[in-house]
């Protein structure tokens, strides 16, 4: 997010100008200013004092926190209509049914690729997870430099378009930004089983949307070898940008259940919060990197990370905040961001 997007987000959601100011100093407002070390300050500005005050150390975490502090400061002055994007992205078909079961039959494989539950995890489950389990331990993924993003090589993969109606598929919450042709054999994925268990979902692409694209390495006891396309954005604001449409299994076009109703009138009381921002369990891990979730965890000297996490990498990383609830509030702001792009007219 950049100063512009801010702005246009700020006169969607009708906050007045004698509550909030970008880029400059002003009384009884919450600003975000820039600093000469390219850090970015948020704050209440009240009798000559900051307030409530969080620092990011780049622009986009500057604005989402802005957002955030936005969202959880003005006690519902805002207008805020019904949206769509965080409450339901996390679902999805379930592992036993029959179009993700589908996937397994077409070849016969086997989650655990030959090597049985045990010897499956001993190979690609951390040594300190390995008692954890499905869905919340640590994978151990192909090292980035060979496999970036679980591609077969670094220049394995191009930039492509995928044309309109071309219908994809995903696993997991819909921040993924991985996706797949439609019916892809599980083998040819290189998939965990914690992700074949995470929410199946299938899409149907709108707009052509840019994405790289190329073969998967094989991994976690699969050959890979299938179609993978990392998107620019998660999917959630693919279909919030209109670019993507949730299809159920015939091809008919569904009620958004991926990004379902989140908005109450008050909303804008506890943006920052998971609890209140509307985002089910399991979406959002503190303290540790967890697979296809949001993280914050803070680092040695005392800054919070905040990532989405997939693929043993952060496919979305937001910076650094000087605080926990400096961190809360870039994630609030994220989430609120990507409702209000998906929100209904």
């Amino acid at each position: 997010m950049n100063l512009d997007e801010l702005k246009l987000i700020l006169q969607l959601l009708q906050v007045p100008d004698d509550v909030a100011s970008v880029g400059r100093l002003r009384d009884d407002r919450f600003c975000l200013l820039p600093h000469d070390d390219g850090t970015y300050e948020v704050f209440w500005y009240e009798r000559g004092g900051h307030h409530d005050d969080c620092t990011y150390d780049n622009l986009a975490a500057g604005c989402y926190g802005f957002l955030g502090k936005i969202g959880g400061g003005l006690q519902g002055l805002q207008l805020v209509r019904q949206g769509q994007g965080t409450q339901y992205s996390v679902g999805g078909a379930p592992l036993d049914h029959p179009a993700v079961q589908a996937l397994f039959d077409a070849t016969g494989a086997d989650v655990y690729g030959g090597l049985g539950e045990a010897g499956w995890v001993e190979r690609f489950v951390a040594p300190e997870d390995q008692g954890a389990p499905v869905g919340a331990r640590r994978l151990i993924w192909p090292a980035q430099d060979e496999h970036p993003d679980g591609f077969a090589s670094a220049t394995g993969r191009e930039p492509t378009r995928l044309a309109a109606g071309t219908v994809v598929d995903t696993f997991g919450p819909t921040f993924t930004r991985v996706l797949y042709d439609v019916a892809t054999p599980f083998a040819a994925r290189s998939l965990p089983v914690d992700y074949a268990a995470s929410g199946y979902r299938r899409w149907r692409v709108l707009k052509d949307t840019a994405v790289w694209s190329g073969p998967v390495a094989p991994w976690f006891g699969q050959p890979g070898g299938g179609i993978q396309h990392f998107a620019l954005m998660p999917v959630a604001d693919l279909a919030g940008s209109g670019f993507v449409e949730e299809v159920d299994r015939t091809g008919v076009a569904v009620a958004n259940p991926a990004i379902g109703d989140l908005f109450s009138e008050d909303i804008a009381t506890n943006l920052y919060w998971r609890s209140h921002v509307g985002a089910p369990e399991g979406l959002v891990s503190q303290g540790r990197a967890k697979e296809q979730s949001w993280c914050f965890i803070e680092g040695k000297d005392g800054w919070w990370e905040v990532f989405f996490y997939e693929h043993g990498s952060r496919t979305e990383d937001l910076g650094r905040a000087d605080s926990r609830q400096a961190a809360l509030r870039v994630l609030g702001g994220r989430l609120l961001y990507t409702d209000i792009i998906n929100r209904e007219d």
